[in-house]
């Protein structure tokens, strides 16, 4: 999974994408989402894990927190994601849902 910051983003305030990733990256970032969800880890830096190839030095912690903050930069090329359970839950449903779809039933 690539980490990437670009700052010709959307409305000129740049956007960090995270790409070129396979299923095992997912199920990966899902287990942590999940595991700052439960309290079981308060933070992480998501750039130092195996699976992540930083582009051009870009970081991004991810912590779990009281309330909503969502993402903020912290220096030119470092990035906080702050979030509640219920945000780090959330974005482990969206995992979930975006790469393993529920299977389709026919009715036929």
């Amino acid at each position: 999974m690539k980490l990437e910051f670009l700052a010709d983003g959307p409305d000129n305030s740049g956007l960090i994408r995270l790409y070129d990733y396979s299923q095992s990256d997912v199920d990966a970032l899902s287990k942590i989402a999940s595991e700052l969800a439960t309290g079981s880890r308060k933070q992480i830096a998501l750039q130092s894990e195996s699976w992540v190839a930083p582009i051009g030095g870009c970081k991004l912690i991810l912590r779990l927190c009281k309330r909503n903050s969502g993402i903020r930069q912290v220096g030119p090329l470092d990035f906080e994601c702050e979030l509640t359970a219920d945000g780090w839950n959330n974005v482990e449903g969206c995992l979930s849902l975006s790469v393993n779809p529920q299977p389709q039933v026919s009715s036929g």
